[in-house]
């Protein structure tokens, strides 16, 4: 959630609060004739829940956790993208390169043929081994 719909969250709940507490002292002092402690224990619930919806508005636990997933995703990729790099032959990174360079990359025949990737970082195609580096 942006700050400025925090804000505005914010605003409606204190409104709304200010609204209510005048209505509370308004019927106390028309209808019960003074203010009871009836009405002083609505208003100090009406004031927890407004502290507590506005500290709900403004917990930011859900949108941190929310950007340490995307982080945790991206990272795995990388580490992905790094271990297979690192098993790759020099005939193969330089193939990569070429093909990197020459802008020849065709993604839905990489998609086509490759699988996945195993837990040991290997490159799983439906080519085979053999093929992998001339094909791909």
């Amino acid at each position: 959630m942006r700050n400025e719909t925090r804000l505005r969250a914010t605003q409606y709940i204190w409104t709304a609060f200010a609204v209510t507490m005048v209505v509370l002292l308004g019927t106390a002092g028309i209808f019960a004739g003074g203010l009871s402690a009836s009405y002083v224990v609505l208003g100090v619930l009406i004031c927890v829940a407004a502290l507590g919806g506005t500290g709900m508005v403004w917990d930011k636990v859900g949108d941190d956790d929310a950007e340490e997933v995307m982080r945790s995703t991206e990272k795995v990729k990388r580490d992905r993208i790094d271990t297979v790099l690192r098993d790759l032959s020099s005939e193969d990174l330089q193939r990569l390169k070429e093909r990197l360079q020459g802008g020849i990359i065709d993604d839905a025949i990489l998609e086509e043929r490759i699988v996945g990737i195993g837990d040991d970082g290997e490159l799983i195609t439906r080519l085979g081994k053999e093929n992998r580096s001339d094909n791909l």
